[in-house]
């Protein structure tokens, strides 16, 4: 499992850009004898794009955001920690006089629960004359923003596609009412499909599709498409591939969870990671499992991401015990 392409190109990750307040195992500290204080408050930088661009970073990866925050206090940190972590931010459109967007989560342990969060910023495309300077292009969280179901951002991923640069995408359904259709035909879904190397669909959107219990004929109608590979997340039971031509799975890594807050969005970044270096669809399996699972355990301010090394060990003695 070794690197194949290491020219310094960007990776362009395309995506909402966030402030999350989450919540920790709440009324869990005793008061006077009753559980009344949450273990901890976080805020933190967050979003699809933020979660993807930081695992793909701390794993040597290039990667320029492409995303928009507002001119306030908020906007201002997320961009300040985005840069320390060495984050190409040139993409991020500053808007005036504009908040940047809130989420709100409680966690307690693997259970996560989604508050809310206040209105989206819209999303500008990257320029067509970036595309020189990309060597793939991540969208996170395509059925989020009607700006890239447009002719022009068509126009941006077919050029993409000509050029041989590889597009993975994460739909990110935000509710069933997708769902009432054949998946191919809503937010024009078949012709960004066609275009990509990846799709990626987590346990949420199975559970909306609800027409076979391991997402395996969802799978086979997205392949219809032109589609290389689905990818089907199934949280701490692992995920599954599919291409026209084989089945892949990978069974998940238990850990003790302490914020499984964009895990799903780890587990595509280290996917990614894998699809860049040349890796088997079973071996990206394997390490996006591995490194999602070990990225989810107890942090401070900001999610700990595990070395490189240490998750290739990992597999090699899961190959051994397996043996």
């Amino acid at each position: 499992m070794g690197r194949r392409n290491t020219e310094k190109k960007n990776i362009e990750v395309i995506g909402e850009i966030c402030l999350d307040i989450i919540m920790h195992n709440p009324n869990s500290v005793a008061v006077l004898g009753e559980k009344l204080w949450a273990e901890n408050i976080t805020i933190t930088p967050g979003g699809s794009a933020v979660f993807v661009a930081a695992a793909l970073t701390h794993l040597g990866e290039c990667v320029r955001i492409q995303g928009s925050l507002g001119d306030d206090d908020n906007g201002e940190k997320v961009l300040r920690i985005l840069r320390m972590s060495n984050i190409n931010c040139d993409g991020i459109t500053i808007l005036n006089n504009v908040n940047t967007t809130l989420s709100m989560i409680i966690c307690s342990g693997a259970s996560k629960n989604f508050l809310g969060c206040s209105p989206m910023l819209p999303l500008n495309m990257p320029d067509i004359k970036s595309l020189d300077e990309t060597k793939l292009i991540y969208v996170a969280g395509y059925m989020l923003y009607q700006e890239l179901w447009s002719d022009k951002s068509f126009e941006y991923f077919k050029c993409a596609h000509e050029l041989g640069i590889p597009i993975v995408v994460d739909g990110q359904c935000t509710g069933s009412e997708l769902f009432d259709c054949n998946p191919n035909n809503f937010v024009s879904l078949d012709k960004i499909l066609s275009l990509s190397s990846v799709f990626f669909a987590a346990q949420k959107e199975l559970n909306y599709l609800k027409r076979s219990p391991d997402g395996s004929t969802e799978a086979a109608q997205l392949l219809k498409t032109g589609l290389e590979t689905a990818v089907l997340k199934y949280g701490h039971r692992g995920a599954m591939a599919f291409t026209n031509d084989c089945v892949y799975r990978s069974n998940g890594f238990q850990v003790n969870v302490y914020d499984a807050v964009g895990s799903g969005d780890i587990f595509g970044a280290a996917y990614t990671y894998g699809l860049i270096c040349g890796w088997s669809t079973k071996q990206c399996l394997e390490f996006a499992n591995i490194f999602a699972a070990l990225s989810i355990l107890k942090y401070k301010d900001r999610k700990q991401f595990p070395s490189l090394e240490t998750v290739l060990k990992i597999i090699k003695e899961r190959e051994v015990h397996h043996a």
